[in-house]
C-alpha cells in the first residue's frame, strides 16, 4: 500500500510539474501608475464571446471592460 501511494504522489507531481511548466511572467513594460489589462479569449462561442465585425461582443467581453473599469486600467 506504501509503494502504491508513493507512486501516486510522484505520479501528481510529475503533473503538477507539467502544468506550471507553461506558465510564464512576461516582464513589465508598461506604467506603473495605469497598467493595461490584457485578456486572452477566442471569440467563438456566442453569446459568450463573440466578434461581430471589429467588435469583441458577449458576456466576457463585458466582464473584462467592467474589470477594467474596477481596475481603473486601459484594457
Amino acid at each position: 500500500m506504501h509503494k502504491i501511494m508513493a507512486g501516486f504522489m510522484a505520479i501528481l507531481a510529475l503533473g503538477i510539474g507539467i502544468f506550471f511548466s507553461g506558465c510564464k511572467t512576461l516582464p513589465f513594460s508598461g506604467d506603473s501608475k495605469n497598467p493595461t489589462l490584457y485578456v486572452g479569449i477566442t471569440p467563438d462561442c456566442p453569446p459568450i464571446i463573440f466578434k461581430n465585425g471589429n467588435q469583441i461582443l458577449g458576456l466576457e467581453a463585458d466582464l473584462a471592460r467592467e474589470l477594467a473599469k474596477t481596475l481603473d486600467c486601459p484594457l
